[in-house]
C-alpha cells in the first residue's frame, strides 16, 4: 500500500463532465479537487482519489475525504515529505485534516 501525491493541473486530471465523475463519485469531492482557482494536488491511495493537497512555501497541507487507514496514512504523509522542493534542508512540515470518526 502506497500513497501518492499527483502534481495540481496534472494533465491525467484535466477531464470534464462525466469523466470526472468516474474518478470522483461524490460531487462535493470533485468541487474540492476541480476548484475555479488553481487546483490543488490529488491523494492517491490505491489507485483512487482520497483528498486532496496543497503546498504553501516549504509547507503541505493535506486534506482527506475520509478517515485514512493505518497503513494508508503514514505512507501518504512519507510521500509528502519526500516533495522535491527547492532550498529545503529540513523536513517538510506537514499539517493534516482529517474527518472525524
Amino acid at each position: 500500500m502506497g500513497g501518492a501525491h499527483r502534481p495540481r493541473g496534472d494533465a491525467s486530471f484535466l477531464l470534464w463532465g462525466a469523466e470526472r465523475e468516474l474518478l470522483v463519485e461524490d460531487p462535493r469531492h470533485r468541487d474540492a479537487l476541480w476548484t475555479s482557482r488553481v487546483w490543488p494536488g490529488a491523494v492517491l491511495v490505491q489507485g483512487e482519489i482520497v483528498g486532496t493537497w496543497r503546498r504553501a512555501q516549504h509547507a503541505v497541507t493535506g486534506q482527506s475525504w475520509s478517515r485514512l487507514s493505518y497503513a494508508a496514512k503514514p505512507a501518504v504523509e512519507s510521500k509528502a515529505r519526500s516533495l522535491p522542493l527547492p532550498d529545503l534542508d529540513r523536513p517538510i512540515p506537514l499539517d493534516w485534516d482529517e474527518p472525524d470518526g
